[in-house]
């Protein structure tokens, strides 16, 4: 899971205002953010690859077709696997400065 999901100041103010505390114990505010997020997908179908990475039906399937990334078949539907579209994806060269 991705630290930046949550912005754990924010959170910790959150439980400050609603239980009264001073001080807030990272380590168990951490574990309960883990219980409560449901952790991520580890594959896609080809809706949810289109809308996780922006890419057209198209694109997908020629990158699958020329085994740029890694889909896996469950009898006529193509899974997408999430790391294989994140590497993807990284691997695309950056523009402009941030």
């Amino acid at each position: 899971m991705s630290a930046g999901l949550i912005n754990t100041e924010a959170l910790e103010d959150l439980v400050r205002q609603v239980a009264g505390r001073a001080t807030v114990d990272r380590d168990l505010l951490r574990q309960l953010i883990r219980e409560e997020l449901p952790e991520p997908a580890i594959s896609f179908d080809l809706k949810g690859a289109i809308a996780y990475t922006g890419l057209s039906k198209w694109r997908l399937e020629t990158l699958a077709r020329e085994e740029k990334i890694i889909t896996r078949k469950e009898g006529a539907k193509t899974l997408y696997m999430r790391e294989s579209l994140d590497r993807y994806i990284r691997s695309l060269p950056t523009w402009g400065e941030a």
